[in-house]
């Protein structure tokens, strides 16, 4: 009976040692997948040269093609930066320690079996010596004594091994980017959804709350939203043109410091190039650095919305799709629905965020069939959290009056 190798080593070892040329497989796939982008692209061009207008080609060249082709290289990007890493990891690292762990425990039960199954014979002859067999089986016994001990360090170790590299293909999950999803103005059963471009059903109205909130209405919903230097709409405008969000290959496992990037060029009125963002320059984790965590979410509810009625926007802690595993996603929280009369009136889809898995301005809640992620607020490690502008940037950088309160 297995002693070490056991779950989850042996179903390492079953689905590993079964998958064949995984590697290669990969790289296979990576082929097909240049040979189908080059295709894209090619229908891509005929469709935009083509004059069947009244049929729908702007429709086709403006949104559904691009849409394709941008998970197109999400798959790319995914497979040879993720999962090609995973798969070398598994095969050439984990496949082997595991393997070693398994002979190195049928080796410890070998041993074992033939320890227990020694049986002491007469230990002095009618003369009161020691016998030859006896002492024979001193030496074998103290022999597979010893072998037995050697077996179980080395079963120790490989399993050792094992944990830390099942440890880093796990860790390598979280890299995985989301897959967009092409939203329209309306959804299949009429529901109008919320679609930011501003040529498509999005006014920007009157200053509200002192001058510090901006009515907006998106596709006819009415939202309040902080009245920064850059009003979120336009700054949601910049990051689409430039590719400032995640699923355009920037900062992808850094949600927390493109967030903040985004609060703080709205607050001051800046437009941070993708460089200075991509090489994690410019301080704005120094200027985001106030916050409020707490194991309830009424604390962290309270500070966004006392924040936006403030005119500044927020960085929140929310859910994302491998939340089980204990990962988090962080968003730039823009405003709330105008129906919102207190902090306690917040629900995820009461929150309006700009969210940087996408660039793209969003209800927390909003369902993925509309184009959204359906997050929200997410404890992880027994903390709810939000993080915002800092008392001295207000004062230097957005004010400029010496004072955060101006």
């Amino acid at each position: 009976m297995a002693i070490y190798f056991v779950d989850p080593y042996k179903k390492y070892y079953d689905t590993l040692n079964g998958a064949g040329n995984m590697v290669g497989n990969l790289e296979n796939a990576s082929t097909k997948l240049k040979e189908a982008s080059d295709s894209l692209t090619n229908i891509s061009s005929m469709v935009s040269d083509s004059t069947w207008s009244e049929l729908g080609v702007s429709q086709l060249s403006g949104s559904l093609i691009p849409s394709i082709q941008d998970n197109h290289e999400t798959v790319k990007k995914n497979l040879n930066a993720t999962l090609s890493k995973m798969a070398g990891l598994a095969m050439n690292t984990l496949l082997p320690e595991v393997t070693k762990l398994k002979e190195e425990d049928e080796n410890y039960e070998k041993i074992k079996t033939e320890l227990d199954g020694l049986s002491a014979p007469t230990q002095y002859d009618s003369n009161g010596n020691t016998t030859s067999a006896y002492n024979e089986y001193v030496s074998k016994k103290n022999n597979l004594t010893t072998k037995l001990e050697e077996s179980k360090k080395k079963c120790e170790e490989y399993k050792k091994n094992c944990d830390s590299c099942a440890s880093n293909i796990k860790s390598l999950d979280g890299n995985i980017e989301e897959f967009k999803v092409q939203t329209a103005s309306e959804n299949q059963s009429g529901t109008n959804t919320l679609n930011t471009d501003l040529t498509s059903g999005v006014t920007i109205g009157e200053a509200v709350e002192g001058g510090k909130m901006l009515k907006v209405t998106i596709n006819g919903k009415e939202y309040y939203v902080a009245n920064t230097k850059i009003n979120c709409l336009d700054y949601e405008q910049y990051v689409q043109k430039n590719g400032l969000h995640q699923n355009a290959g920037l900062l992808g496992g850094e949600c927390m410091l493109l967030s903040q990037y985004y609060a703080v060029d709205m607050l001051r009125g800046t437009h941070t190039t993708k460089a200075t963002m991509a090489s994690a320059g410019g301080g704005c984790a120094l200027r985001m650095a106030d916050y409020v965590k707490s194991p309830d979410q009424e604390p962290v509810l309270k500070y966004i919305y006392d924040e936006a009625l403030a005119g500044r926007p927020t960085v929140l802690q929310v859910t994302q799709v491998r939340s089980y595993q204990g990962l988090r996603h962080l968003v730039t929280v823009v405003g709330f629905d105008s129906s919102v009369k207190s902090y306690k009136d917040l629900t995820p889809d009461k929150i309006l965020v700009l969210d940087c898995v996408d660039g793209k301005i969003q209800t927390l809640g909003q369902a993925r069939s509309q184009g959204g992620h359906e997050r929200k607020l997410y404890n992880q490690g027994g903390n709810y959290f939000a993080r915002g502008a800092t008392k001295e940037f207000l004062a230097k950088e957005v004010y400029k009056t010496g004072t955060a309160t101006a």
